[in-house]
């Protein structure tokens, strides 16, 4: 289930990056109104040595795959399509409530 809004709009942007090769990053940022983003987390991930890319469109596939993974161990889910392509993409995610709630309680530690 997603979370409703609380200080975050309950909707983040996912950008993951090639940083080396078969490593990425995926910085988050939530969008929140117009000119108040906020960075939120970067995350990391690197493609199993046994992957292999291939060509085209088949080469993002295992990216998007592996991004996909690592965005839900976080508490993110992809709801908008997959953008880009050579190692650069970019997702809207929806925020899961127990990921909503380690925000908040980050937001508010004394």
């Amino acid at each position: 289930m997603l979370a409703e809004s609380l200080d975050f709009n309950g909707w983040a942007t996912a950008y993951v990056e090639m940083t080396g090769p078969g490593d990425y990053s995926i910085t988050m940022i939530d969008e929140g109104s117009p000119g108040s983003a906020a960075s939120m987390e970067t995350l990391s991930f690197s493609l199993p040595a046994t992957a292999d890319p291939g060509a085209g469109t088949d080469q993002d596939a295992p990216i998007i795959e592996a991004a996909t993974d690592e965005l839900a161990d976080y508490g993110y889910v992809p709801v908008s399509d997959w953008r880009g392509s050579d190692g650069r993409f970019t997702v809207k995610v929806g925020i899961t409530d127990w990921k909503m709630d380690d925000l908040q309680e980050t937001l508010y530690r004394e």
